[in-house]
Protein backbone atom coordinates (compact mmCIF):
# COMPACT_ATOMS: atom_id res chain seq x y z
CA UNK A 1 0.00 0.00 0.00
CA UNK A 2 1.12 3.34 -0.49
CA UNK A 3 -0.60 7.45 1.05
CA UNK A 4 -1.08 10.38 -0.54
CA UNK A 5 -1.32 13.25 1.55
CA UNK A 6 -2.91 16.80 1.45
CA UNK A 7 -2.19 19.53 2.61
CA UNK A 8 -4.83 22.65 2.82
CA UNK A 9 -3.79 25.91 3.47
CA UNK A 10 -6.17 28.47 3.77
CA UNK A 11 -5.24 32.00 3.00
CA UNK A 12 -6.61 33.67 -0.15
CA UNK A 13 -6.82 37.53 -1.27
CA UNK A 14 -10.21 37.37 -1.42
CA UNK A 15 -13.32 35.17 -1.79
CA UNK A 16 -14.57 34.20 -4.46
CA UNK A 17 -18.69 34.01 -4.93
CA UNK A 18 -18.68 30.64 -5.96
CA UNK A 19 -16.32 29.01 -3.50
CA UNK A 20 -17.25 26.92 -0.56
CA UNK A 21 -14.12 25.42 0.46
CA UNK A 22 -12.53 26.72 4.41
CA UNK A 23 -10.65 29.77 3.32
CA UNK A 24 -10.37 33.38 4.64
CA UNK A 25 -8.75 35.97 3.79
CA UNK A 26 -5.15 36.70 5.30
CA UNK A 27 -6.62 39.24 7.68
CA UNK A 28 -8.52 36.95 9.31
CA UNK A 29 -6.11 34.50 9.59
CA UNK A 30 -3.41 33.84 12.18
CA UNK A 31 0.56 35.08 10.45
CA UNK A 32 1.22 32.15 8.05
CA UNK A 33 4.29 31.09 10.17
CA UNK A 34 1.81 30.14 12.88
CA UNK A 35 -0.78 28.05 10.60
CA UNK A 36 2.36 26.17 9.08
CA UNK A 37 4.04 25.62 12.94
CA UNK A 38 0.48 23.82 13.77
CA UNK A 39 0.26 21.59 10.28
CA UNK A 40 3.88 20.41 11.59
CA UNK A 41 2.61 19.93 15.17
CA UNK A 42 -0.14 17.93 13.17
CA UNK A 43 2.30 15.64 11.65
CA UNK A 44 4.56 15.35 14.72
CA UNK A 45 2.34 13.96 16.89
CA UNK A 46 0.07 12.07 14.52
CA UNK A 47 2.18 9.92 12.34
CA UNK A 48 2.81 7.54 14.25
CA UNK A 49 -1.27 6.15 13.60
CA UNK A 50 -0.63 5.81 10.07
CA UNK A 51 0.48 2.68 9.03
CA UNK A 52 1.80 3.48 5.12
CA UNK A 53 5.25 4.63 5.69
CA UNK A 54 5.52 4.93 1.56
CA UNK A 55 4.45 8.43 0.46
CA UNK A 56 3.31 8.50 -2.85
CA UNK A 57 2.08 11.72 -3.40
CA UNK A 58 1.26 15.53 -1.76
CA UNK A 59 -0.46 18.18 -2.38
CA UNK A 60 -1.29 21.96 -1.23
CA UNK A 61 -4.47 23.29 -1.84
CA UNK A 62 -6.40 25.65 -0.71
CA UNK A 63 -7.18 28.44 -0.37
CA UNK A 64 -4.12 29.89 -2.30
CA UNK A 65 -1.02 28.05 -1.44
CA UNK A 66 1.25 30.61 -3.58
CA UNK A 67 -0.08 33.49 -1.15
CA UNK A 68 2.16 32.62 1.59
CA UNK A 69 6.33 32.63 1.46
CA UNK A 70 7.55 29.22 -0.37
CA UNK A 71 9.93 28.45 2.36
CA UNK A 72 7.06 28.33 4.39
CA UNK A 73 5.67 25.65 2.16
CA UNK A 74 9.13 23.83 1.92
CA UNK A 75 8.58 23.30 5.67
CA UNK A 76 5.61 20.57 5.60
CA UNK A 77 7.91 18.32 2.54
CA UNK A 78 11.02 18.46 4.71
CA UNK A 79 8.50 17.43 8.28
CA UNK A 80 6.84 14.48 5.69
CA UNK A 81 10.44 13.74 5.29
CA UNK A 82 11.40 12.97 8.58
CA UNK A 83 8.48 10.13 9.10
CA UNK A 84 7.62 8.94 5.87
CA UNK A 85 9.49 7.31 2.83
CA UNK A 86 9.15 9.31 -0.22
CA UNK A 87 8.34 7.09 -3.09
CA UNK A 88 11.39 7.71 -6.31
CA UNK A 89 8.60 9.52 -8.41
CA UNK A 90 6.65 10.97 -5.43
CA UNK A 91 4.22 13.39 -7.24
CA UNK A 92 4.21 17.25 -5.28
CA UNK A 93 1.97 19.54 -6.61
CA UNK A 94 1.21 22.79 -5.22
CA UNK A 95 -2.24 25.16 -6.41
CA UNK A 96 -1.09 28.60 -7.90
CA UNK A 97 -3.34 31.42 -8.64
CA UNK A 98 -2.06 33.74 -11.55
CA UNK A 99 0.04 36.68 -9.90
CA UNK A 100 0.78 34.91 -7.15
CA UNK A 101 4.35 32.87 -8.85
CA UNK A 102 7.28 34.57 -9.00
CA UNK A 103 10.84 33.44 -10.72
CA UNK A 104 12.19 33.13 -6.81
CA UNK A 105 9.46 31.36 -5.27
CA UNK A 106 8.93 28.79 -8.90
CA UNK A 107 12.41 27.92 -7.73
CA UNK A 108 12.49 27.56 -3.93
CA UNK A 109 9.47 24.95 -4.96
CA UNK A 110 10.84 23.32 -7.68
CA UNK A 111 14.63 23.04 -5.18
CA UNK A 112 12.13 21.42 -2.30
CA UNK A 113 11.17 18.90 -5.01
CA UNK A 114 8.05 20.32 -5.83
CA UNK A 115 7.28 19.05 -9.57
CA UNK A 116 3.99 19.80 -10.15
CA UNK A 117 1.73 23.09 -10.28
CA UNK A 118 -2.03 23.14 -10.67
CA UNK A 119 -2.88 26.79 -12.42
CA UNK A 120 -6.63 28.48 -11.41
CA UNK A 121 -7.09 30.02 -14.87
CA UNK A 122 -10.66 29.64 -14.93
CA UNK A 123 -11.36 31.79 -17.77
CA UNK A 124 -9.96 34.53 -19.47
CA UNK A 125 -12.40 37.35 -19.82
CA UNK A 126 -11.47 40.03 -17.43
CA UNK A 127 -15.12 41.11 -16.96
CA UNK A 128 -16.01 38.03 -15.64
CA UNK A 129 -13.67 37.26 -13.13
CA UNK A 130 -14.23 40.58 -11.45
CA UNK A 131 -17.77 39.06 -11.56
CA UNK A 132 -16.60 36.57 -9.65
CA UNK A 133 -14.58 38.51 -7.28
CA UNK A 134 -11.47 36.97 -8.68
CA UNK A 135 -8.36 39.37 -8.35
CA UNK A 136 -6.24 38.00 -10.94
CA UNK A 137 -6.45 39.38 -14.75
CA UNK A 138 -6.23 37.65 -17.68
CA UNK A 139 -2.43 39.16 -17.54
CA UNK A 140 -1.89 37.69 -14.89
CA UNK A 141 -2.94 34.16 -16.15
CA UNK A 142 -0.69 34.93 -19.22
CA UNK A 143 2.80 35.61 -17.13
CA UNK A 144 1.99 32.86 -14.74
CA UNK A 145 1.99 30.34 -17.57
CA UNK A 146 4.44 31.97 -19.80
CA UNK A 147 6.73 31.36 -16.61
CA UNK A 148 5.92 27.99 -15.96
CA UNK A 149 6.44 27.26 -19.41
CA UNK A 150 9.89 28.55 -19.98
CA UNK A 151 11.37 27.08 -16.60
CA UNK A 152 10.01 23.28 -18.47
CA UNK A 153 7.67 23.27 -15.45
CA UNK A 154 4.81 20.37 -15.45
CA UNK A 155 1.07 22.50 -14.76
CA UNK A 156 -2.48 21.55 -15.16
CA UNK A 157 -5.04 24.16 -15.90
CA UNK A 158 -8.63 24.57 -14.38
CA UNK A 159 -11.37 26.12 -16.50
CA UNK A 160 -14.82 27.02 -15.16
CA UNK A 161 -17.25 26.35 -17.74
CA UNK A 162 -21.18 27.35 -17.81
CA UNK A 163 -20.71 30.70 -16.68
CA UNK A 164 -22.86 33.94 -16.95
CA UNK A 165 -23.15 35.59 -20.13
CA UNK A 166 -20.66 32.89 -20.92
CA UNK A 167 -21.91 31.20 -25.15
CA UNK A 168 -20.43 28.11 -26.12
CA UNK A 169 -17.76 30.62 -28.52
CA UNK A 170 -16.37 31.95 -25.17
CA UNK A 171 -15.96 28.65 -24.01
CA UNK A 172 -13.81 27.91 -26.99
CA UNK A 173 -11.89 30.82 -26.74
CA UNK A 174 -10.51 30.20 -23.56
CA UNK A 175 -9.48 26.41 -24.62
CA UNK A 176 -7.87 27.91 -27.38
CA UNK A 177 -6.07 30.45 -25.44
CA UNK A 178 -5.28 28.00 -22.81
CA UNK A 179 -3.66 25.22 -25.44
CA UNK A 180 -0.85 27.83 -26.55
CA UNK A 181 0.43 27.46 -23.49
CA UNK A 182 0.54 23.33 -24.00
CA UNK A 183 -0.48 22.32 -20.43
CA UNK A 184 -0.01 18.92 -19.74
CA UNK A 185 -3.43 18.56 -17.68
CA UNK A 186 -6.52 20.47 -17.66
CA UNK A 187 -9.63 20.12 -15.75
CA UNK A 188 -12.54 21.56 -16.42
CA UNK A 189 -15.51 22.01 -13.72
CA UNK A 190 -19.18 22.78 -14.24
CA UNK A 191 -20.10 26.15 -12.04
CA UNK A 192 -22.03 24.44 -9.89
CA UNK A 193 -24.21 27.08 -7.78
CA UNK A 194 -27.76 26.68 -5.14
CA UNK A 195 -30.44 27.07 -6.91
CA UNK A 196 -31.35 31.02 -5.99
CA UNK A 197 -27.25 31.57 -6.13
CA UNK A 198 -26.87 35.42 -7.56
CA UNK A 199 -24.47 33.79 -10.08
CA UNK A 200 -27.40 31.56 -11.81
CA UNK A 201 -28.43 34.37 -13.20
CA UNK A 202 -28.02 34.67 -17.34
CA UNK A 203 -26.44 31.58 -17.65
CA UNK A 204 -26.99 29.39 -21.02
CA UNK A 205 -29.90 27.01 -21.24
CA UNK A 206 -29.01 23.46 -19.83
CA UNK A 207 -28.87 22.27 -23.09
CA UNK A 208 -26.68 24.64 -24.01
CA UNK A 209 -24.33 24.03 -21.39
CA UNK A 210 -24.39 20.14 -22.29
CA UNK A 211 -22.78 21.22 -25.40
CA UNK A 212 -20.12 23.04 -23.89
CA UNK A 213 -19.15 19.56 -22.20
CA UNK A 214 -19.77 18.20 -25.67
CA UNK A 215 -17.16 20.91 -27.17
CA UNK A 216 -14.43 20.74 -23.86
CA UNK A 217 -14.67 16.81 -24.79
CA UNK A 218 -13.54 17.09 -28.67
CA UNK A 219 -11.53 19.85 -28.75
CA UNK A 220 -8.95 18.29 -26.30
CA UNK A 221 -9.39 14.80 -27.89
CA UNK A 222 -8.43 16.42 -30.92
CA UNK A 223 -5.63 17.46 -29.13
CA UNK A 224 -4.29 13.97 -28.09
CA UNK A 225 -5.72 14.59 -24.64
CA UNK A 226 -7.07 11.43 -22.48
CA UNK A 227 -10.37 12.36 -20.86
CA UNK A 228 -9.59 9.47 -18.20
CA UNK A 229 -12.21 11.14 -15.47
CA UNK A 230 -15.27 13.15 -15.65
CA UNK A 231 -13.44 16.71 -15.26
CA UNK A 232 -9.84 15.38 -16.14
CA UNK A 233 -7.99 15.34 -19.26
CA UNK A 234 -4.20 15.00 -19.44
CA UNK A 235 -1.75 14.46 -21.76
CA UNK A 236 0.59 11.02 -22.06
CA UNK A 237 1.85 9.85 -18.80
CA UNK A 238 0.75 13.19 -16.81
CA UNK A 239 -2.11 12.07 -15.19
CA UNK A 240 -3.04 13.54 -11.48
CA UNK A 241 -1.79 10.63 -9.39
CA UNK A 242 -2.90 12.15 -6.37
CA UNK A 243 -6.12 12.90 -7.26
CA UNK A 244 -6.10 9.03 -8.83
CA UNK A 245 -6.00 8.29 -4.86
CA UNK A 246 -9.43 9.78 -4.44
CA UNK A 247 -10.74 7.66 -7.32
CA UNK A 248 -9.01 4.42 -6.86
CA UNK A 249 -10.18 3.41 -2.84
CA UNK A 250 -6.69 4.38 -1.78
CA UNK A 251 -5.39 5.74 1.91
CA UNK A 252 -5.03 9.87 1.78
CA UNK A 253 -4.37 11.70 5.11
CA UNK A 254 -5.19 14.83 5.34
CA UNK A 255 -3.28 18.00 7.18
CA UNK A 256 -4.71 21.66 8.24
CA UNK A 257 -7.88 22.66 8.71
CA UNK A 258 -11.01 21.13 7.84
CA UNK A 259 -8.69 18.62 5.87
CA UNK A 260 -10.30 15.36 5.36
CA UNK A 261 -8.89 12.00 5.63
CA UNK A 262 -9.54 7.98 4.76
CA UNK A 263 -8.12 5.22 5.80
CA UNK A 264 -8.48 1.61 5.62
CA UNK A 265 -7.15 -0.66 8.51
CA UNK A 266 -8.36 -3.95 10.15
CA UNK A 267 -10.96 -4.45 7.35
CA UNK A 268 -12.17 -1.48 8.48
CA UNK A 269 -12.86 2.04 6.34
CA UNK A 270 -12.71 5.54 8.50
CA UNK A 271 -13.44 8.73 7.59
CA UNK A 272 -11.98 11.99 9.62
CA UNK A 273 -11.24 15.46 9.20
CA UNK A 274 -10.51 18.45 11.15
CA UNK A 275 -12.32 21.18 12.19
CA UNK A 276 -12.94 24.34 10.11
CA UNK A 277 -12.48 26.68 13.28
CA UNK A 278 -9.14 28.23 13.87
CA UNK A 279 -8.68 27.92 17.64
CA UNK A 280 -10.53 24.83 18.23
CA UNK A 281 -7.62 23.05 15.45
CA UNK A 282 -4.71 24.44 17.09
CA UNK A 283 -5.91 23.09 20.34
CA UNK A 284 -6.14 19.37 18.63
CA UNK A 285 -2.84 19.02 17.03
CA UNK A 286 -1.51 19.86 20.34
CA UNK A 287 -2.66 16.40 21.66
CA UNK A 288 -0.47 13.19 21.02
CA UNK A 289 -1.57 9.86 19.84
CA UNK A 290 0.35 7.38 20.78
CA UNK A 291 -2.71 4.81 19.43
CA UNK A 292 -2.58 3.26 16.17
CA UNK A 293 -4.35 5.13 14.58
CA UNK A 294 -4.10 9.38 14.22
CA UNK A 295 -8.12 9.75 14.76
CA UNK A 296 -8.24 8.21 18.21
CA UNK A 297 -8.19 11.51 19.75
CA UNK A 298 -10.60 13.22 18.31
CA UNK A 299 -14.12 13.84 18.98
CA UNK A 300 -16.69 11.07 17.60
CA UNK A 301 -18.32 14.12 15.37
CA UNK A 302 -15.03 14.19 13.49
CA UNK A 303 -14.91 10.67 12.48
CA UNK A 304 -17.38 7.81 11.16
CA UNK A 305 -16.61 4.35 10.23
CA UNK A 306 -18.23 3.58 7.02
CA UNK A 307 -20.59 0.16 6.76
CA UNK A 308 -20.68 -1.97 4.19
CA UNK A 309 -23.11 -0.49 1.97
CA UNK A 310 -21.65 3.03 3.15
CA UNK A 311 -18.52 1.84 1.68
CA UNK A 312 -19.72 0.31 -1.71
CA UNK A 313 -21.65 3.03 -2.31
CA UNK A 314 -18.36 5.03 -2.44
CA UNK A 315 -15.99 2.75 -4.27
CA UNK A 316 -18.81 2.07 -7.09
CA UNK A 317 -19.60 6.09 -7.19
CA UNK A 318 -15.51 7.16 -7.34
CA UNK A 319 -14.70 3.89 -9.95
CA UNK A 320 -17.22 5.02 -12.40
CA UNK A 321 -15.88 8.67 -12.42
CA UNK A 322 -12.89 7.42 -14.50
CA UNK A 323 -12.42 5.92 -17.84
CA UNK A 324 -11.26 2.75 -16.20
CA UNK A 325 -14.50 2.14 -14.30
CA UNK A 326 -15.10 -0.74 -11.65
CA UNK A 327 -12.90 -3.46 -11.95
CA UNK A 328 -15.16 -7.08 -11.33
CA UNK A 329 -12.53 -9.03 -9.77
CA UNK A 330 -11.56 -6.62 -7.63
CA UNK A 331 -15.43 -5.86 -6.20
CA UNK A 332 -15.38 -9.33 -5.44
CA UNK A 333 -11.84 -9.39 -3.33
CA UNK A 334 -13.18 -6.11 -2.03
CA UNK A 335 -16.48 -6.52 -0.60
CA UNK A 336 -16.92 -10.12 -1.24
CA UNK A 337 -19.74 -12.60 -2.77
CA UNK A 338 -22.58 -10.33 -1.39
CA UNK A 339 -21.34 -7.14 -2.50
CA UNK A 340 -20.50 -8.09 -5.83
CA UNK A 341 -23.87 -10.03 -6.45
CA UNK A 342 -25.42 -6.40 -5.06
CA UNK A 343 -23.77 -4.49 -7.74
CA UNK A 344 -24.02 -6.68 -10.39
CA UNK A 345 -27.65 -6.52 -10.32
CA UNK A 346 -28.04 -2.82 -10.71
CA UNK A 347 -25.16 -3.10 -13.31
CA UNK A 348 -27.19 -5.48 -15.16
CA UNK A 349 -29.70 -3.08 -15.13
CA UNK A 350 -28.13 -0.12 -15.86
CA UNK A 351 -26.92 -1.96 -18.59
CA UNK A 352 -30.42 -3.01 -20.71
CA UNK A 353 -30.64 0.80 -19.91
CA UNK A 354 -26.84 1.36 -22.46
CA UNK A 355 -26.20 3.67 -19.89
CA UNK A 356 -23.47 1.45 -19.00
CA UNK A 357 -21.18 -1.05 -20.90
CA UNK A 358 -19.15 -3.73 -20.11
CA UNK A 359 -15.18 -4.13 -21.05
CA UNK A 360 -13.23 -7.35 -20.69
CA UNK A 361 -14.63 -7.55 -16.87
CA UNK A 362 -14.54 -3.63 -15.67
CA UNK A 363 -17.91 -2.04 -15.93
CA UNK A 364 -17.36 1.47 -17.68
CA UNK A 365 -19.41 4.62 -18.43
CA UNK A 366 -19.54 5.77 -22.00
CA UNK A 367 -19.45 9.21 -22.24
CA UNK A 368 -22.85 10.16 -22.82
CA UNK A 369 -23.81 8.69 -19.72
CA UNK A 370 -21.14 11.04 -17.99
CA UNK A 371 -24.08 13.85 -18.80
CA UNK A 372 -26.22 12.45 -17.02
CA UNK A 373 -23.60 10.85 -13.91
CA UNK A 374 -25.70 12.04 -10.90
CA UNK A 375 -28.35 10.11 -12.11
CA UNK A 376 -26.52 7.31 -12.62
CA UNK A 377 -25.03 7.51 -8.99
CA UNK A 378 -28.19 7.78 -7.70
CA UNK A 379 -28.78 4.30 -9.26
CA UNK A 380 -25.36 2.74 -8.29
CA UNK A 381 -26.48 4.07 -4.25
CA UNK A 382 -26.51 1.29 -1.68
CA UNK A 383 -28.64 0.46 1.18
CA UNK A 384 -28.05 -1.38 4.34
CA UNK A 385 -30.54 -3.94 3.11
CA UNK A 386 -28.74 -4.48 0.21
CA UNK A 387 -26.33 -6.26 1.82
Amino acid sequence: MSLSCYVHIPYCIQKCLYCDFTTFTRDKLPPSETYINWVKKEIENRHQGIKDRNLRSIYFGGGTPSLIPAKEITLIIECLKKHFVFHPNIEISIEINPGTLTEKSLQTYQSAGINRFSVGVQTFRDDLLKLFNREHSAQHTRTTLELLVKNKAVFSADLLFALNHQSRKDLKKDLELLLLYTPHHISTYYLTLPAHHLLQKNRAPESVQLQMFQDIEHRLRKEGFDHYEISNFSQKGFHSRHNLTYWSDRNYWGLGLSAHSFLKFNNQRVRFWNPKNLKAYSEQVKQKTTEPFPFSILPKEQNETLDLHEALTDFCHTALRTRWGIQQIKLKTTFGNKGLESALKKLNNLKQKNLIKKQDKRWVLPFSSWLISNSIFREMTFLKEDL
